[in-house]
């Protein structure tokens, strides 16, 4: 019998809820037991080696290729359809927290603009899911086309229906991958560096990484994971063609009729905010614009999505109150992760309950309406039989034809990692501005900002006693937060990079970063690794952190949790302020204003040094001054222990003796600046009085200036000049030099 096979009412709906012991803390995990992988030796064989080989054509594999490619590595992304995005396309009305959604960057950034355009050609919005006029929401068929151009168009090679099946391992080192597609039934091309772009992680355990999965370790899995969903696409028909009425009752209907019936309801009032909802608010939630045909049909939009009271395995995920007590803590089995044919078999049954709902809208007896069927135009030149179900019966395959290819998957194996983030590394604080904000990792690269979301195995028993988590950690807050550097890098694997929802955190903190911007942005940090990996001839653990931020930077890609309204991503100035911003350094004057132009205090720029040159190291405590060095830096000045540091460290004596001043107030010039990070930097110094290579720079300042220039650290202002009694500006002189200096300084 079908694990999933024989459900009824009550039935236990297949998830293990064994006893299983929790995850060890991170630095006593045991080995996990792996696939042994392909010896080296079969190298020889290999089709190709490329730079970077990309495994899964998720949106985060999507984005990782893309940018490694940008920066000059040969990229193979394996895409196990043919299309690409992944969850983009499962769900194409974009999960954005209030930064994504109102300044969108990076790789994501550039495909939400160029899909906007395509239907801005057509005058059509792109708003109106969520009931949010401001919220992004497109059809699948165009987030692919789009997406699939941005990939070609850098020349990334594309191998569709591809299918992974093993790696090459070098002791524990990554070398390449096998895999079999419509071609052949074996493939191996060899990689510098092989990233897991997978929607479950299925490369990881190939490797000999340690992972975690659910609460749990590969060794020893834990008790569940999040329901999936098998979102699908409807769409408004003036008749729904023969072809597109479900013909008979689909199995399980009535067991999951009733979660339908509290949840939307053709007698429901027009109140999105209560339950059962009716059909439009449903079709509201996940519209979608019509390219052929316009966004709306009357007061409805024409397009939509089933995917809200279809999840799997789960019952009345909006409306709990109105669960049976037999349904639960009934949750999806680790073993969809770690087992094919479980995996299966559980696809298989979350397509048979969004068939369910389907009938459910036509169905005389359930919502009775007969304009909405699925979509004709969004998946039937992608899904192929390939795609199928065996649980679907022979009556539904013309509608399961138009379905995608696969659901939406909210959980993964992931890696234990050099940093494991976890919600305490995530959880957002309430900032002067009136908006949440998380703490400052020095090393982001990469920016989340949605709430803790689960869906399902949530209570307190599933989570991880390592990270110290408890459903309590649900109740967070949306706003940006950053993912370290260290969060992308196994502990005992090199050449292997993963990215998607299989980054080294906890559940919690992976429940908040699965959405489509933050796999993007994740993704795009991760092709950055790597092609830095490749460029340096070292493993991807080797990289510098530093200047992975500054190569994100250079590319758009947002790393600060701070939307400086006067430094737009196009600025020159985006890159440094990024960087300074990102790493607790620097912020602005208000926390929506740098003043890039702006001169800099002596007191603002005691604090940029000190902490720039770890005097104060960003995150630990600042220390406490019981006596003050200079009498206008009194005891309560906010800049003090700033002051002192800098001035313990020799950099200053003030700007007199006596009394013993530092004139915290005054303008600090860029020749002072200049000075500053000569001491600071231990940059090599040219001769006392300097070489004559400015005519404006005061005399006692000349082989600062020189030196700082021939480093790095600041640039002239024109030939033969400095600009040395200028005030330094807060982008161009400050950012830009605190930048140079922390890579000088060989700062990861």
């Amino acid at each position: 019998m079908k694990r999933f096979g024989q459900l009824g009412a009550g039935a236990a709906f297949g998830v293990c809820l064994c006893a299983v012991g929790n995850a060890p803390p991170a630095g006593a995990q045991a080995p996990n037991s792996a696939q042994p992988g392909l010896s080296p030796a079969v190298l020889t064989q290999a089709e190709r080696n490329y730079d970077v080989v990309v495994v899964g054509g998720s949106a985060g594999g999507a984005a990782a290729a893309l940018e490694a490619r940008r920066m000059g590595s040969s990229v193979a992304l394996l895409a196990e359809t043919s299309a690409v995005g992944g969850q983009l396309l499962t769900v194409p009305s974009m999960d954005e927290g209030w930064l994504s959604r109102n300044f969108p960057t990076g790789i994501y950034g550039e495909l939400i603009n160029r899909v906007n355009q395509v239907y801005a050609s057509k005058g059509l919005s792109v708003g109106g899911c969520y009931w949010d006029p401001l919220s992004h929401c497109y059809e699948s068929h165009i987030v692919n086309q789009q997406l699939t151009a941005m990939l070609q168009g850098a020349a990334v090679d594309i191998y569709p229906r591809a299918t992974f099946k093993d790696v090459v391992l070098d002791g524990n080192i990554v070398r390449g991958v096998e895999f079999q597609d419509l071609t052949s039934s074996s493939r191996i091309f060899g990689s510098t560096v092989l990233v897991d772009a997978t929607e479950h992680g299925d490369v990881i355990p190939h490797t000999g990484a340690a992972y975690f999965v659910g609460n749990g370790t590969g060794d020893f899995t834990g008790t569940c994971i999040q329901s999936i969903t098998y979102a699908t696409p409807i769409k408004y028909y003036d008749v729904v063609p023969l072809t597109l009425r479900l013909p008979v009752t689909p199995p399980k209907y009535d067991l999951y009729k009733p979660e339908f019936e509290a949840t939307i309801a053709a007698s429901a009032g027009n109140n999105p905010a209560s339950y059962p909802l009716n059909l439009l608010n449903h079709n509201i939630y996940r519209a979608m614009p019509d390219f052929t045909r316009g966004l709306s049909s009357g007061s409805s939009p024409s397009k939509s999505s089933i995917n809200f009271a279809n999840d799997y395995l789960d019952f009345y995920t909006y409306v709990k109150d109105r669960m049976p007590p037999a349904y639960y803590h009934m949750a999806l089995e680790t073993g969809f992760l770690t087992d094919s044919a479980t995996r299966t078999e559980a696809i298989g049954q979350a397509k048979l309950k969004t068939l369910a709902f389907l009938y459910y809208i036509q169905d005389p007896q359930g919502l009775n309406d007969q304009h909405w069927s699925i979509a004709d135009d969004e998946f039937g030149g992608i899904t192929t039989t390939d795609d199928y179900s065996n649980d679907i019966p022979d009556a539904f395959k013309a509608i399961e034809a138009l379905m995608p290819p696969f659901p939406y998957v909210r959980e993964s194996r992931r890696i234990r990692a050099v940093t494991m983030l976890t919600a305490n590394g995530i959880r957002r604080a309430l900032n002067p501005d009136g908006l949440w904000r998380g703490p400052v990792w020095p090393t982001g690269i990469a920016i989340g900002d949605y709430s803790t979301d689960f869906h399902n195995c949530n209570w307190d028993a599933t989570f991880e006693a390592w990270a110290g988590e408890t459903s309590s950690d649900l109740a967070m807050p949306d706003g940006p937060f950053q993912v370290p550097f260290e969060s992308f890098i196994p502990v005992n694997v090199d050449g292997l990079l993963v990215a998607e929802k299989n980054l080294g955190y906890s559940r919690v903190a992976s429940s908040a970063l699965r959405l489509q911007p933050s796999v993007m942005a994740t993704g795009q940090a991760v092709g950055t690794i790597a092609a830095l990996s490749v460029r340096h001839y070292i493993q991807p653990r080797g990289v510098s952190p530093l200047e992975t931020q500054i190569e994100l930077a250079k590319a758009g890609a947002r790393l600060s949790m701070y939307v400086a309204d006067d430094v737009p991503y196009q600025s020159a100035y985006w890159p440094d302020v990024q960087v300074a911003s990102a790493r607790g350094i620097m912020s602005g004057t208000t926390l929506s204003h740098f003043s890039a132009a702006d001169p800099i205090s002596r007191r603002e720029a005691a604090v940029v040094l000190a902490r720039t040159l770890g005097y104060t190291p960003v995150g630990a405590p600042v220390p406490v001054i019981s006596h003050a060095t200079f009498t206008d830096v009194p005891i309560g000045d906010w800049g003090l222990p700033y002051v002192e540091a800098i001035a313990a460290h020799g950099l200053t004596l003030g700007c007199s003796q006596t009394p013993r001043k530092f004139c915290p107030d005054d303008l600090m010039s860029r020749e002072q600046f200049a000075f500053f990070l000569a001491h600071g930097s231990g940059v090599p110094l040219g001769p006392a009085g300097g070489t004559g290579m400015f005519s404006d720079v005061d005399s006692g300042f000349q082989q600062f200036v020189e030196a700082v220039v021939r480093a790095g650290l600041m640039d002239a202002c024109s030939a033969g000049h400095f600009c040395g009694s200028a005030p330094a500006t807060r982008a161009a002189d400050v950012a830009h030099g605190v930048v140079r200096t922390l890579s000088y300084l060989g700062v990861r």
